[in-house]
Protein backbone atom coordinates (compact mmCIF):
# COMPACT_ATOMS: atom_id res chain seq x y z
CA UNK A 1 0.00 0.00 0.00
CA UNK A 2 3.48 2.25 1.05
CA UNK A 3 4.51 1.80 -2.22
CA UNK A 4 1.56 2.24 -4.07
CA UNK A 5 0.96 5.78 -2.49
CA UNK A 6 4.64 6.72 -3.50
CA UNK A 7 3.80 5.76 -7.15
CA UNK A 8 0.74 7.67 -7.36
CA UNK A 9 2.74 10.40 -6.13
CA UNK A 10 5.73 10.15 -7.94
CA UNK A 11 3.14 9.77 -11.46
CA UNK A 12 1.34 13.23 -10.25
CA UNK A 13 4.81 15.22 -9.82
CA UNK A 14 6.10 14.11 -13.51
CA UNK A 15 2.68 15.32 -14.87
CA UNK A 16 2.52 18.63 -12.41
CA UNK A 17 5.82 20.34 -11.87
CA UNK A 18 8.95 22.36 -13.72
CA UNK A 19 10.93 19.52 -13.32
CA UNK A 20 8.35 16.85 -14.27
CA UNK A 21 8.50 19.36 -17.86
CA UNK A 22 12.10 18.68 -18.13
CA UNK A 23 11.82 14.97 -17.40
CA UNK A 24 8.53 14.34 -19.95
CA UNK A 25 10.58 16.00 -22.63
CA UNK A 26 13.63 13.86 -22.37
CA UNK A 27 10.69 10.88 -22.28
CA UNK A 28 9.75 12.13 -25.15
CA UNK A 29 13.02 12.10 -26.75
CA UNK A 30 13.53 8.53 -26.19
CA UNK A 31 10.45 8.07 -28.57
CA UNK A 32 7.64 7.52 -25.17
CA UNK A 33 4.18 8.96 -25.61
CA UNK A 34 1.85 10.15 -23.22
CA UNK A 35 -0.10 7.15 -23.63
CA UNK A 36 2.48 4.77 -23.09
CA UNK A 37 4.13 6.79 -20.47
CA UNK A 38 0.37 6.59 -18.21
CA UNK A 39 0.55 2.51 -19.22
CA UNK A 40 4.03 2.30 -17.34
CA UNK A 41 3.11 4.52 -14.44
CA UNK A 42 6.10 6.59 -14.65
CA UNK A 43 7.04 9.28 -12.39
CA UNK A 44 9.17 11.85 -11.21
CA UNK A 45 11.07 11.84 -8.06
CA UNK A 46 11.54 15.46 -6.53
CA UNK A 47 14.69 16.77 -6.12
CA UNK A 48 14.16 17.87 -2.25
CA UNK A 49 15.24 14.33 -0.33
CA UNK A 50 12.50 14.69 2.30
CA UNK A 51 9.30 15.35 -0.12
CA UNK A 52 8.11 11.61 -0.19
CA UNK A 53 8.75 11.11 3.51
CA UNK A 54 6.39 14.30 4.36
CA UNK A 55 3.86 12.66 2.08
CA UNK A 56 3.98 9.59 3.91
CA UNK A 57 4.09 11.29 7.55
CA UNK A 58 1.44 12.73 6.94
CA UNK A 59 -0.97 10.13 5.88
CA UNK A 60 -0.33 8.76 8.94
CA UNK A 61 1.94 5.94 7.34
CA UNK A 62 5.02 4.44 9.29
CA UNK A 63 7.99 5.69 8.34
CA UNK A 64 9.74 2.50 9.41
CA UNK A 65 7.95 0.79 7.13
CA UNK A 66 8.46 3.13 4.01
CA UNK A 67 12.18 2.61 5.22
CA UNK A 68 11.82 -1.63 5.18
CA UNK A 69 10.77 -1.08 1.79
CA UNK A 70 13.69 0.65 0.46
CA UNK A 71 11.49 3.79 0.01
CA UNK A 72 13.24 5.56 2.72
CA UNK A 73 16.42 5.71 4.61
CA UNK A 74 17.15 6.72 7.87
CA UNK A 75 20.05 8.57 8.62
CA UNK A 76 21.71 10.66 11.60
CA UNK A 77 18.89 13.64 11.04
CA UNK A 78 16.22 10.79 10.63
CA UNK A 79 14.46 9.37 7.61
CA UNK A 80 14.61 10.80 3.89
CA UNK A 81 13.38 10.11 0.44
CA UNK A 82 16.08 6.92 -1.28
CA UNK A 83 14.89 8.73 -4.45
CA UNK A 84 15.51 12.00 -6.30
CA UNK A 85 15.84 14.27 -9.26
CA UNK A 86 14.81 10.66 -11.04
CA UNK A 87 12.17 8.82 -13.59
CA UNK A 88 10.94 6.42 -11.70
CA UNK A 89 10.12 3.23 -13.31
CA UNK A 90 7.38 1.46 -10.78
CA UNK A 91 7.88 -2.61 -10.41
CA UNK A 92 4.51 -4.26 -10.22
CA UNK A 93 4.19 -7.89 -10.34
CA UNK A 94 2.34 -9.95 -12.15
CA UNK A 95 -0.83 -9.11 -10.23
CA UNK A 96 -0.21 -5.29 -10.39
CA UNK A 97 0.63 -4.90 -6.84
CA UNK A 98 3.76 -2.21 -7.01
CA UNK A 99 7.02 -3.63 -5.23
CA UNK A 100 9.76 -1.51 -5.89
CA UNK A 101 11.10 1.13 -8.35
CA UNK A 102 14.06 2.01 -10.70
CA UNK A 103 14.86 5.70 -10.59
CA UNK A 104 16.59 6.41 -13.44
CA UNK A 105 19.40 10.18 -13.95
CA UNK A 106 17.32 12.44 -16.69
CA UNK A 107 20.16 14.95 -16.41
CA UNK A 108 23.66 13.90 -17.10
CA UNK A 109 25.64 13.86 -14.39
CA UNK A 110 29.36 11.45 -13.85
CA UNK A 111 29.22 11.54 -10.41
CA UNK A 112 25.33 9.87 -10.15
CA UNK A 113 24.79 6.15 -11.11
CA UNK A 114 22.49 5.96 -14.22
CA UNK A 115 19.87 3.37 -12.20
CA UNK A 116 19.08 3.22 -8.66
CA UNK A 117 17.00 0.41 -7.98
CA UNK A 118 15.13 -0.70 -4.59
CA UNK A 119 17.10 -3.28 -2.79
CA UNK A 120 15.92 -6.82 -1.79
CA UNK A 121 13.29 -6.53 0.65
CA UNK A 122 10.35 -8.33 2.49
CA UNK A 123 8.46 -7.91 -0.45
CA UNK A 124 10.77 -7.28 -3.24
CA UNK A 125 12.89 -10.49 -4.53
CA UNK A 126 14.17 -9.39 -8.43
CA UNK A 127 15.23 -12.74 -9.17
CA UNK A 128 11.35 -13.62 -8.94
CA UNK A 129 9.86 -10.96 -10.90
CA UNK A 130 9.73 -9.75 -14.53
CA UNK A 131 9.37 -6.29 -15.26
CA UNK A 132 6.18 -5.78 -17.32
CA UNK A 133 4.62 -8.83 -17.01
CA UNK A 134 1.27 -7.35 -15.62
CA UNK A 135 0.82 -5.87 -18.47
CA UNK A 136 2.09 -8.55 -21.07
CA UNK A 137 0.16 -11.45 -19.45
CA UNK A 138 -3.10 -11.07 -22.05
CA UNK A 139 -0.74 -9.97 -25.28
CA UNK A 140 1.00 -13.69 -24.21
CA UNK A 141 -1.70 -15.09 -24.23
CA UNK A 142 -3.00 -13.90 -27.56
CA UNK A 143 0.43 -14.80 -29.17
CA UNK A 144 1.31 -17.65 -27.28
CA UNK A 145 4.51 -16.48 -27.16
CA UNK A 146 6.49 -14.06 -25.04
CA UNK A 147 9.73 -11.89 -26.07
CA UNK A 148 12.54 -11.50 -23.69
CA UNK A 149 14.49 -8.06 -23.73
CA UNK A 150 17.21 -6.86 -21.57
CA UNK A 151 15.81 -3.79 -19.99
CA UNK A 152 13.15 -2.14 -19.07
CA UNK A 153 13.97 1.08 -21.94
CA UNK A 154 13.71 -2.14 -24.39
CA UNK A 155 10.23 -3.20 -22.71
CA UNK A 156 8.82 0.41 -23.06
CA UNK A 157 10.28 0.64 -26.32
CA UNK A 158 8.65 -2.44 -27.74
CA UNK A 159 5.37 -1.51 -26.33
CA UNK A 160 5.49 2.07 -27.85
CA UNK A 161 5.59 0.55 -31.23
CA UNK A 162 2.99 -2.22 -30.53
CA UNK A 163 4.68 -4.65 -29.69
CA UNK A 164 3.44 -5.86 -26.17
CA UNK A 165 4.14 -9.68 -25.25
CA UNK A 166 7.50 -8.86 -24.07
CA UNK A 167 8.87 -8.52 -20.74
CA UNK A 168 13.03 -8.41 -19.05
CA UNK A 169 14.89 -9.39 -15.79
CA UNK A 170 15.30 -6.90 -13.10
CA UNK A 171 19.25 -6.12 -13.35
CA UNK A 172 20.32 -9.90 -13.09
CA UNK A 173 20.94 -12.63 -15.18
CA UNK A 174 18.10 -15.05 -16.03
CA UNK A 175 16.88 -17.05 -13.04
CA UNK A 176 15.26 -20.70 -12.45
CA UNK A 177 12.21 -18.82 -10.76
CA UNK A 178 11.88 -16.11 -13.89
CA UNK A 179 11.70 -19.02 -16.42
CA UNK A 180 9.18 -20.88 -14.29
CA UNK A 181 7.20 -17.64 -14.23
CA UNK A 182 7.07 -17.20 -17.94
CA UNK A 183 6.36 -21.10 -18.30
CA UNK A 184 3.05 -20.67 -16.62
CA UNK A 185 1.92 -18.86 -19.59
CA UNK A 186 3.64 -19.80 -22.88
CA UNK A 187 6.88 -22.45 -23.49
CA UNK A 188 7.65 -20.10 -26.28
CA UNK A 189 10.31 -17.34 -25.69
CA UNK A 190 12.08 -15.29 -28.00
CA UNK A 191 15.12 -13.83 -26.51
CA UNK A 192 15.99 -10.48 -27.50
CA UNK A 193 19.39 -9.68 -26.20
CA UNK A 194 22.37 -6.89 -27.50
CA UNK A 195 24.04 -8.25 -30.07
CA UNK A 196 27.71 -7.64 -28.38
CA UNK A 197 29.38 -10.51 -26.34
CA UNK A 198 27.92 -10.15 -23.19
CA UNK A 199 24.74 -10.01 -24.87
CA UNK A 200 25.38 -13.41 -26.90
CA UNK A 201 26.58 -14.97 -23.77
CA UNK A 202 23.76 -13.71 -21.69
CA UNK A 203 21.43 -15.61 -24.20
CA UNK A 204 23.09 -18.76 -24.40
CA UNK A 205 22.73 -18.61 -20.31
CA UNK A 206 18.78 -18.13 -21.06
CA UNK A 207 18.80 -20.85 -23.29
CA UNK A 208 20.05 -23.55 -21.06
CA UNK A 209 17.98 -22.19 -18.28
CA UNK A 210 14.76 -22.38 -20.77
CA UNK A 211 15.86 -26.10 -21.80
CA UNK A 212 16.12 -27.16 -18.60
Amino acid sequence: EINQVAQKFYEHFLHNSQSGKEALEYLNKRGLDLETIKMFGIGLAPKNHTTLTKVLNDKGYSLTDASDIGLLRNGKDGFYDTFSSRIMFPIFDEGGRVLGFSGRIYVNDPNQPKYVNTEETVIYKKGEMLYNLNNAIPHIRKSGRVILCEGQMDVIAMTNAGIKDVVCSLGTALTNEQAILLKKYTNNVIICYDGDKAGINASKKAIKIFSR
